[in-house]
């Protein structure tokens, strides 16, 4: 059953599940760093709790006390937001360079005044939303006045808020490695596949010739000829190709073929469905594509001699499996051919060879092709180029131009590049969503590892007197660091056993854009957890080899 799509779905339909994923680990971000701010400006009002019980005594009412920790909070708030603003523009040139360039609007990617001042507003908005908590605290501790004296050991209450806080900074720092695990290992296997063709010193272009498509086909074959003609004098040129479209590229078309006598599985109505293609004779010893059975394309193959065609791999195996196709023919039934032979009749092509698979319009699945002589088909607007050279020849493009000028000027010569360069485009997305997700798992983990190094530390400065009392009463050296270290641990697992579920039902959102990953593999959230595990172990050592150090008699004396 037919369907429709709406034109602003076909355009930004491949690029929403990458950006919604990206936006969805800023925020992830962003998360982590107001949960971080949060848990340090805790630990800075329990330290400051006697200064504000001294302001209440002096008369400052809870009002009064919220409103300057808040206001000190939106200080900071402003400035960390006004620094970033100052960081993006320096680093929006880096981004874009990471951009695909088949991102819809891309060239429209800038700082404007929206952005700037969204930027500054989240900046405000999570300052204001995360010293709350301490403000509440400040107003607490005023009206205490001075109830508790300074020596008392910090609520368990606050202490585990702020454990709490540390461990869902490792939880979502779980989420984020194991997600840039996966893109890093499925951008992998996209670079290690063998797209079926060899993209080393080779070099594209279109030629466009004016009205080519209502030339006579003598005249095309002609100005054909002698454009490969020139192109081979050139230095440099081990070999050279033209078609009606390349892989990556535009100029393919779909066509629907049947053979001859018989139906082939999964057939509908007697025909299959190909992408057809028309090439000369170098075009597979230029681009590296194997035959590996029967023949290439001769020059004795034109409008004069049978129609032949070369097929490929995928559609050898699916329609003739273990048999030979050799000598098998098939014909286009779909409308938009115009060979009719002589009779008024579609004509049949017989299969005269096999080539390798390759990768046409992604890297992610084999195209069934169906490869036809260009001087058996010329119903095309525009050529290909394809030229192997010698070795890198970066000025190809004023040689190409100036070949194709000789034999007419009006002709211009486009989109000249290595190939090596087009391939590369193809993997865009996924380099760019893995890359740039990647750099966010890294600052994740970081401010994870800060979040608990300053819970850690910030615990140690609150309880130096009551392990001065425990090293007066008995306690080694040995206790008091696995006190202080136990409780890093313990944070850190915590923060694994909620990130490590997380993680894996988040990552089935990715699956959309793994190739050759399963997004619920083992040994990815194993190893991310055995990173994380690593990093909290370096962590909670810090702190706790520092409290084994700790002298009683000053720990006793501390204020």
């Amino acid at each position: 059953m037919p369907t429709s799509t709406s034109l602003s779905e076909s355009i930004v339909a491949g690029s929403r599940r990458v950006l919604l994923v990206l936006l969805a680990a800023i925020g992830v971000v962003l998360l982590v760093l107001c949960v971080n701010v949060a848990n340090l400006l805790l630990a800075r009002g329990i330290a400051r709790e006697r200064e504000m019980m001294t302001r209440a005594a002096l008369g400052a009412g809870r009002t009064r006390l919220a409103r300057q920790v808040i206001v000190e909070n939106l200080t900071i708030a402003f400035g960390s937001g006004v620094l970033g603003i100052f960081l993006a523009i320096a680093s929006l040139r880096i981004v874009t360079r990471l951009l695909p360039p088949d991102l819809p609007r891309v060239e429209q990617v800038a700082l404007d005044a929206r952005v700037l001042l969204f930027a500054l507003g989240v900046s405000l908005a999570t300052g204001l939303a995360f010293g709350l908590m301490p403000a509440i605290r400040a107003t607490r501790a005023g009206g205490r006045l001075l109830a508790r004296a300074a020596g008392v050991v910090t609520d368990r209450r606050e202490r585990r808020m702020s454990s709490v806080l540390a461990a869902l900074e490792f939880s979502f720092a779980v989420v984020l490695a194991a997600s840039a695990v996966l893109l890093l290992q499925s951008l992998w296997n996209l670079t290690s596949i063998d797209p079926g063709f060899r993209t080393e010193r080779l070099v594209t272009a279109s030629v466009s010739p004016p009205g080519f498509a209502e030339r006579e086909p003598t005249s095309r074959v002609l100005f054909a000829q002698r454009l490969l003609e020139n192109l081979r004098a050139v230095p440099g040129v081990e070999s050279v190709a033209l078609a009606t479209g390349l892989p990556f590229d535009a100029g393919l078309f779909g066509t629907v073929f049947q053979i001859e006598g018989r139906l082939g599985p999964g057939q509908r109505f007697g025909t299959a469905n190909a992408t057809y293609q028309g090439v000369t004779q170098d075009f597979f010893v230029t681009m590296g594509t194997p035959v590996i059975e029967g023949r290439g394309f001769l020059a004795s193959d034109d409008f004069r001699s049978t129609r032949v065609a070369l097929i490929s791999r995928r559609i050898a195996r699916e329609f003739w499996g273990d048999h030979s196709p050799i000598g098998a023919r098939i014909r286009f039934t779909d409308n938009r051919q115009y060979m009719i032979g002589p009779d008024g009749q579609l004509p049949w092509f017989t299969i005269v060879g096999v080539v390798g698979d390759v990768h046409f319009a992604t890297l992610t699945d084999d195209a069934a092709m169906v490869y036809l002589p260009l001087s058996q088909k010329w119903d095309v607007q525009s050529l290909r180029v394809v030229v192997r050279t010698s070795s890198e020849a970066s000025s190809l493009g004023g040689t190409l131009q100036g070949v194709v000028s000789q034999l007419d000027a009006a002709t211009p010569v486009t989109d000249v590049r290595a190939y090596a360069s087009r391939l590369g485009e193809t993997i865009a997305r996924p380099r760019f969503a893995a890359y740039l997700l990647g750099t966010f798992a890294v600052i994740a983990v970081f401010l994870a590892a800060v979040g608990a190094y300053g819970v850690l530390s910030h615990a140690l400065s609150r309880r130096v007197r009551e392990i001065g009392v425990r090293l007066a009463f008995g306690a080694s050296g040995r206790d008091v660091f696995a006190l202080l270290f136990g409780h890093g641990m313990r944070v850190t697992l915590c923060g694994l056993l909620l990130g490590v579920p997380a993680a894996i039902a988040s990552t089935r959102v990715l699956s959309s854009l793994l190739f050759g990953v399963n997004p619920s593999n083992p040994a990815v959230f194993a190893g991310v957890a055995i990173v994380l595990l690593l990093v909290g172990f370096f962590v909670s050592y810090l702190p706790a080899r520092r409290a084994r150090s700790i002298d009683p008699i000053a720990a006793l004396r501390y204020e």
